[in-house]
This record gives C-alpha cells, sequence and structure tokens, in this order.
C-alpha cells in the first residue's frame, strides 16, 4: 500500500517539534526550580510550585506531539512489520509522557514505573524503526538512529537510581533522530494524484 504523502507530511509538521517544545518546557521549569539538582530525576520537576505547572504542561504538550509523530511514522512505514512496531514503541513513549503531566491525576508509584517505560520503550524502538530505514535504502537515518539507539542503552548498562544526566542521554539521541527523519517525512514529494488535492 502506497504511502498517503499528505497525512505523512502534516503528521511530520505538527508532530517533530515535540522534543523542541518538551526541551523549551523544561528548561523554563529549571529555571524556576532553583532547588533542583542534575542529580534529580527530571519527573522531579513536577513536585510543586510554579515551574512544576510549566514543567507538566510541556510534558502535555510534547506527549502529544509524539503521539501525532508516531502516527505519521506508522503510515510513513509502508505497513512494514518493524516499522509498525518501532511506531507503535513512539506511541507508547508518547502515552507515557503526556501521563507524566497529569497534575490532577495522583499516579503514586506508578510515575516511577512511567519513567522506566519511556527510557526502555525508546531505544527498543529506535532499533526496530533503525532496520526498517535500513531495508528501505534510508541509510542515513538508519544510522542516526542505530548511534541513538545504542547510546541511549547506556543508563541501563550505568544501573544506579536514575538522574537527569542518564534521562538526557537518551532524550538528546532520540531527539536529533526524531528532528532528522521528521525533517525527512515532511520533506516527501506527494505522486500526481496526491497533488492535486495538495
Amino acid at each position: 500500500m502506497p504511502v498517503k504523502v499528505k497525512i505523512v507530511r502534516i503528521m511530520a509538521m505538527f508532530g517533530t517539534p515535540s522534543s523542541i517544545v518538551g526541551a523549551l518546557m523544561i528548561f523554563l521549569s529549571i529555571t524556576m526550580s532553583p532547588e533542583w539538582t542534575m542529580n534529580q530525576s527530571i519527573s522531579a520537576l513536577g513536585g510543586g510550585g510554579f515551574g512544576s505547572v510549566v514543567f507538566e504542561s510541556g510534558l502535555l504538550m510534547a506527549g502529544s506531539m509524539a503521539m501525532i509523530f508516531s502516527a505519521g511514522l506508522f503510515e510513513f512505514s509502508e505497513k512494514d512489520f518493524l516499522g509498525m512496531l518501532g511506531s507503535g514503541g513512539i506511541l507508547i513513549y508518547g502515552i507515557s509522557v503526556s501521563a507524566l503531566g497529569l497534575s490532577l491525576v495522583d499516579l503514586g508509584e506508578f510515575r516511577g514505573t512511567l519513567v522506566y517505560i519511556i527510557f526502555f520503550v525508546v531505544p527498543v524502538s529506535l532499533a526496530l524503526l533503525s532496520i526498517h530505514l535500513f531495508k528501505r535504502g534510508l541509510t542515513n537515518y538508519a544510522v542516526i538512529g542505530a548511534l541513538a539507539s545504542v547510546i541511549s542503552l547506556i543508563p541501563w548498562v550505568q544501573g544506579g537510581p536514575v538522574t537527569a544526566i542518564q534521562e538526557l542521554m537518551v532524550l538528546i539521541p532520540f531527539s536529533v533522530w526524531q528532528l532528522a527523519i521528521g525533517y525527512h517525512m515532511y520533506r516527501l514529494e506527494p505522486p500526481l494524484e496526491e497533488k492535486e488535492d495538495f
């Protein structure tokens, strides 16, 4: 089944910037939370105060945009099994990030579980999508994804309590790959039958 380029481009346009939005809101939250340190988890920014409101709002926005991005990846995957699995992993990532931003819901101990889900699903999804992209001849994006996947595994190898430094080792490489493949998706040329309505 051919890719519906118009759908992929729209979802890439609205979904790809999720990492930029998330990073900006996290940075703003840090500036409003002088008690927070890099030895804590990023999710600790949701502990209270106005910085917490900014942080949780940012998570909701970034997670929602990541879900849109995952839908674009799913369509872009051309129904390839590995591509669909990887896209599903990005969807789980988006849902988990959004759930962390739900300040009205007391997640209790499950909040910590969501953090582990995020940092498990990112390297796995990147690995699956990298194989899919390599099979399609998109080698540059496959290499970026594979490197991001390997770097994302480092915090798991290190072990110990989750800190912001470890979380950034997962999020930054993922963001670089997301921006790269998202830009590629946005630049796709629609076939003639789609151009009439584009």
